[in-house]
């Protein structure tokens, strides 16, 4: 039996403006094939929530009320057109599966908390040699859960071979497609969300990923990233609002493609 083609749609997960446009191609896709399964960037365990809640809302609200959604508000909200899909989905039959372990999860909210305790501390000294070491193992253990959320969605989608899969990412979605590639899977990438200007701290990441990061391009971009939070991300309730007017001040040329504001979420029936 050839193998199927599965669909990964890469998109800015934390930006709700990003997510109503992944739902769009989403459906698109599940009704153009015979789309089985969707894996979502959800914890796993959400399924269980899908099927037993009575709405997308209830479903948001039960798993951040017993803890298997510890996010900031904001970005709970951002995933409410994501659920509101799932939900549907499940409903038509096609088989949610959420790929997210809680003790990545947890992991990922600790390194976070050491990039906070980074930044004030480089908000109010210089950044000397031993600083910059503390900035690279964090940067370093951002990118190590990255390998093990490959293996995990492989292995899902090795298990339903013969059957088309979605795969919701976030914005290394083209280096998952590329590693499921290598692992002989055929995968055709959708982005959406952009243009999409990536933070001092991503671009930290990715060089760091690729050992592309020099001693002073790091406190460069550590001297940035300071500015992002401080003149932006604490000025702001909304993540997405944030870094639209960041991203607008480093690249005003940037209006020009942004997409249309008036992207309407009922259209897409994206009411919880």
């Amino acid at each position: 039996m050839r193998p199927s083609k599965h669909f990964l749609v890469s998109r800015p997960a934390k930006f709700r403006s990003a997510n109503v446009e992944a739902v769009a191609t989403v459906q698109s896709i599940a009704l153009k094939h015979d789309v089985r399964q969707v894996l979502v960037d959800l914890p796993r365990g959400f399924e269980a929530l899908l099927r037993q809640c009575p709405s997308p809302r209830s479903a948001l609200d039960s798993a951040v009320r017993v803890g298997l959604l510890r996010w900031p508000e904001s970005i709970v909200r951002a995933y409410e057109p994501i659920v509101s899909c799932a939900y549907r989905l499940a409903r038509e039959g096609v088989k949610v599966m959420c790929y997210l372990e809680a003790k990545e999860l947890e992991r990922e909210r600790e390194v976070a908390a050491r990039v906070a305790q980074l930044v004030l501390r480089a908000s109010i000294k210089r950044v000397d040699d031993r600083d910059l070491q503390d900035w690279l193992q964090a940067l370093d253990e951002y990118r190590g859960g990255a390998w093990l959320m490959v293996d995990r969605v492989v292995d899902m989608l090795r298990a339903i071979e013969g059957s088309t899969a979605i795969i919701l990412t976030g914005l290394e979605g083209l280096w998952l497609a590329k590693e499921m590639r290598s692992r002989g899977l055929e995968v055709a990438v959708r982005v959406v969300g952009t243009p999409y200007l990536r933070s001092p701290l991503e671009v930290m990441i990715i060089k760091r990923s690729r050992g592309e990061l020099a001693a002073d391009e790091l406190r460069e971009l550590i001297g940035d990233y300071v500015d992002y939070v401080r003149n932006y991300v604490l000025k702001y309730e909304d993540l997405e609002e944030a870094h639209k007017k960041w991203a607008l001040e480093k690249a005003p040329w940037l209006r020009e493609l942004l997409p249309f504001e008036g992207l309407s979420e009922e259209s897409y029936g994206l009411n919880l």
